[in-house]
């Protein structure tokens, strides 16, 4: 039997270093779970445990994969109304599949982050459904288009989106190409996601499957289960005094690097890239997105990480080409007692810059390379497409 809340608290924890800096921050998740725990949900404690299956073990019922999408800026203490929106999209996708004498009884996601693997969780455990040990990516993804599920051509439609308002949009066509239909999907949703209504965010339901389907479309099984595991290490791994220093470090690549936190199809192998100290963040929220940069400045060399959510991108001054790229993940740890920051944890909502206690603190640049099934063509071609947008027209180095 699962204990949602140990087991959402080391999601959390573990997917917010797997998430390359995007699907959420880890402050946002550690919330949610509070209100969740505590607040607008009273009856949860008659709720059955939550349940959590690898994706060949769906036997009947229908799918929808669910996210938050939008700025993770924006969802920052959105609190129980952000819980509420995702809710609405999976009932809204549920009243859909109901019509046409189907009945949803999974729930996927569509990425690896903080918030992005708890929301399934919290939706499941509130309205009964399973979670699939899975998702579509391995890591947080800057675009769907970049997802398992685009690559394997299944179609997303109809996809709903929900905000805290009650305003609940479903977007559905009767042909075209599957990559069309989710890259107008998103090129809808997020400017309607921008407006004051929206106010950044939206709940997203989309791609409703079969049973049969799920095998196909979550190409990256294990990755719930990879998380967990790791979050439980960095809550209480075994380094006896606590204090974080570089034997940390080599602790925690060694755990990863010898197959203990894998499970199903996801398999972790980490390398430390950089370590120096955080000097200087910046973010600007625009289409959905925060565009950034985060600096680390070593002995006589500086890192820089370039992010749109993820981090995509990230550069040594003493280099002549990237340290790395996407569609391998780049990873924080930073010592402090939290270890795990996204992106947007780094960074003061109020300022948009690095938070002054984070200046001068000691962090440690981790590369985790791209689970195999993110390396087919489609993928990698429109990771590459983003980073030339970026201003990097290089080799792709992965």
């Amino acid at each position: 039997m699962i204990d949602f809340s140990d087991f959402t608290k080391n999601v959390a924890k573990g997917a917010c270093f797997l998430g390359s800096g995007g699907g959420g921050n880890y402050s946002s998740a550690c919330e949610l779970l509070g209100y969740y725990n505590k607040h607008d949900f009273p009856d949860i404690s008659e709720k059955e445990p939550l349940k959590v299956i690898m994706p060949e073990d769906a036997t009947a019922g229908h799918a929808v994969v669910l996210a938050f999408l939008g700025s993770p800026e924006k969802l920052e203490n959105a609190g129980a109304e952000a819980i509420k929106t995702a809710i609405a999209a999976v009932k809204e996708q549920r009243h859909i599949l109901e019509q046409q004498g189907k009945t949803l009884r999974y729930l996927i996601p569509a990425e690896v982050g903080a918030v992005n693997s708890i929301i399934p969780c919290i939706v499941a455990h509130y309205l009964g459904l399973t979670v699939i040990d899975g998702d579509g990516a391995g890591r947080a993804i800057p675009t769907l288009k970049v997802s398992s599920f685009t690559a394997e051509d299944i179609n997303p439609l109809p996809c709903v989106f929900t905000d805290h308002n009650g305003y609940s949009i479903t977007l559905n066509a009767r042909e075209g190409r599957v990559i069309n239909s989710i890259s107008i999907a998103e090129q809808l949703a997020r400017p309607v996601v921008s407006t004051d209504e929206f106010a950044g965010y939206a709940g997203l339901a989309l791609w409703p499957i079969s049973h049969e389907q799920i095998v196909h479309g979550v190409r990256i099984s294990g990755s719930l289960s990879c998380a967990e595991k790791l979050g439980g290490f960095l809550n209480y791994g075994s380094c006896e005094d606590r204090e974080f220093k570089i034997s940390r470090v080599t602790e925690i690549l060694t755990h990863i690097n010898s197959g203990k936190v894998d499970s199903g199809s996801y398999k972790l192998k980490g390398k430390l890239l950089f370590s120096g100290n955080l000097e200087s963040a910046s973010v600007s929220t625009g289409a959905g997105f925060d565009y950034g940069s985060v600096v680390i400045k070593g002995q006589n060399v500086s890192y820089t990480g370039i992010f749109q959510n993820e981090t995509l991108l990230c550069w040594s001054s003493d280099s002549e080409s990237p340290l790395a790229m996407a569609p391998d993940s780049i990873a924080y740890l930073i010592e402090d007692s939290q270890q795990i920051y996204s992106n947007g944890d780094l960074i003061d909502s109020k300022t948009g810059q690095l938070d002054e206690d984070l200046v001068g603190v000691k962090c440690h640049v981790i590369r985790f390379s791209a689970q195999s099934a993110m390396m087919c063509k489609t993928v990698v071609d429109e990771f590459g497409k983003i980073i030339n947008r970026m201003g990097y027209y290089g080799r792709l180095k992965v």
